[in-house]
Formats: C-alpha cells, structure tokens, sequence
C-alpha cells in the first residue's frame, strides 16, 4: 500500500478518538446554561431565600414563644442561617445573618421591642450564633468555589468535546475519501489493459500498472502530466477526452 500507510495511521487515529468522544458524551452534559444567566438566577433565588428563611424561623420561634419565654431566642435563627449558606452560599448566608440578629433581638430578646441585647445568656447566645453563622457561611463559601471550578472544568470539556467532533467529522470525509480511492484503484488494477483517469483540465490522476508498463514512464511522473502529451497528434486526443466529459461518451473516435 505505498504512498497510504498515513491515511491507515489517521484512521487508527480517528477509532481512537470516536471511543474518547463516545466516553465525553456519556458523562458530559449535552447543553449547558448560559453561565451570566445561571449566575443571576441563583443570585436572586439566594437572597430571596435569605429573607424567606428568617421569615420563617421568626414565625417558628414565634410559636415556640409561649414554651421558651426569653430563652433561646436565636434558637430557630441558627438553623435558618446554617440552611441558607448550604443552599444559597456566602452573601446570603450573611444577608441571612444580619436579619436574624435584627429579628431575634427585636422580638425575642429582652427587653423585647429594642434592639439592645442586655444579660449574659443573651449576650452569650448572641455570640454563639454569630460563630456558628459566621463558620457556616464560611464552609459554605469553600464548598461553591469547588462548585464553580468543577462547573468551569465542565464547560471546558464540552469545548474540547466540540472541537473534537470537528476534527473527527474532517477525518470521516478523509476516510470516506480513502475509501472511494482504493475503490478505484482496485478497479483500475483489476484491468490488463492500461487505464488511466484525468480531470476537466486534461492532467492525469491515476494510471494502473499496466500504464506504466506500456509507457515505460514511472507513476508518479504520469501523474499531474498532460494526458494529450502522450499521443501522436496531441489535439486530437485533446478533443477526444473533452467530447466524453461534455457528452459522457465517445464512439469510433
């Protein structure tokens, strides 16, 4: 197969490549969402979620009021902090934070309707929950780092992944186009007698061995050479072969 171990090296290439596009694609998102738009959603959901979540540990603590008294009064607000930072992430969670203090002062903290935090339980209590909110949010903020990084290595997959799908569609046409190569020239050597194959412009392309034989000039300075050059009357054979590509055919030339 001389002059074609390279295509035969690129099609062992491609089988290659077809098995690392077929593992990418199993656990590789086809579509992923614009990172602007995803980020600006989860904005708003978090900070909307923040307000949501001391809203309603105000109105639990509420409920719990006529049982705990003065006791604990950041005892729901902890919990509402903790889940905001998981779910939401940094500014929530210290969004979260602050109206938790607001709140749990206010309503709960003697004496109550000020925001003035007096007694030592309380006083203790508030910087418990501050600690616990603060390691929260922090934790938090590591854990959606490593959510944004892994989200950045995805999108430079699925990159990677397309310009792979480009380079092996480019060496699917290069194997097709090998393919209906050595169709051709098996065809062409599977006659005795010489052929040879030209393009509109009268340069050979292909010759089979039998060609070479008979011309005695080597194949590859037969192709690209001007097929009419071959005959005795150069024009004639000129006017031949451009009859058989405008007509597809020519008889008792």
């Amino acid at each position: 197969m001389g002059g074609y171990e390279p295509f035969y090296e690129d099609l062992t290439k491609l089988n290659t490549e077809r098995t690392l596009l077929d593992t990418i694609r199993k656990d590789t998102p086809r579509r992923i969402a614009d990172p602007h738009q995803t980020a600006l959603r989860t904005t708003l959901v978090g900070y909307g979620g923040a307000v949501l979540s001391i809203a309603v540990a105000t109105a639990v603590r509420m409920l719990l009021d006529p049982a705990l008294g003065n006791h604990l009064p950041f005892v729901t607000y902890f919990v509402a902090v903790m889940l905001t930072a998981w779910f939401a992430g940094w500014g929530p969670s210290l969004l979260a934070m602050a109206l938790g203090y607001l709140s749990a002062t206010y309503f709960f903290v003697p004496p109550r309707g000020s925001f003035t935090v007096s007694g030592l339980p309380n006083q203790i209590g508030l910087g418990l929950y501050f600690f616990v909110a603060t390691v929260s949010a922090l934790l938090s903020r590591a854990q959606r780092a490593a959510q944004h990084r892994a989200e950045a290595s995805t999108r430079e997959l699925v990159e990677k992944q397309q310009v792979l799908e480009q380079e092996i569609a480019k060496r699917t046409r290069a194997e097709e186009a090998l393919r209906a190569t050595s169709y051709a020239r098996n065809l062409i050597e599977a006659s005795l007698d010489p052929l040879v194959t030209i393009s509109p412009d009268g340069k050979i392309t292909d010759v089979n061995e039998a060609t070479v034989k008979v011309t005695g000039v080597p194949r590859a300075q037969l192709i690209g050479s001007d097929f009419s050059a071959y005959f005795t009357e150069p024009k004639q054979a000129r006017a031949g072969y451009q009859q058989v590509l405008a007509q597809g055919a020519v008889r008792d030339y």
